[in-house]
């Protein structure tokens, strides 16, 4: 019995994540760059892949969707992975709705706002690459 007292008081509770929300307990904060710091770089290498593209683009052509909705053609680490870059790079939005569950959406106004026809030239691209069975 001492034992087990000695644990329940080895137990530590932790404060509130003062870095922001999170999807989980065990989940990292959300970064979203503000529009004014969106690198072009960084926003080239998070379209550049076929398959976060088409992430992308389902999110232009249909708004706000959950990460389990996403609809490619990889394991659930990769998908998150393919969900997670363009977020990091400003392109896509997440926010929690409780639980485990995000929403994402497209950055369309800050990302015309900031590097106006970006988004017309890659989702050409997306139209290219379909037609040849890529994405």
């Amino acid at each position: 019995m001492k034992n087990r007292d000695r644990m329940l008081s080895a137990q530590v509770i932790e404060p509130p994540d003062p870095m922001g929300p999170t999807a989980s307990r065990t989940s990292t904060p959300l970064f979203h760059p503000r529009a004014d710091d969106l690198d072009l770089f960084q926003v080239f290498s998070a379209l550049s892949a076929p398959l976060r593209l088409s992430a992308v683009k389902m999110l232009d052509e249909e708004g706000e969707i959950a990460c389990s909705d996403f609809d490619l053609p990889v394991a659930k680490s990769a998908g998150s992975r393919h969900i997670r870059v363009p977020r990091e790079a400003g392109v896509i939005h997440q926010r929690d709705v409780g639980g485990t569950r995000r929403l994402n959406v497209l950055r369309r106004k800050e990302l015309e706002g900031r590097f106006p026809g970006l988004l017309d030239m890659f989702f050409k691209r997306h139209a290219a690459l379909r037609s040849q069975g890529i994405c």
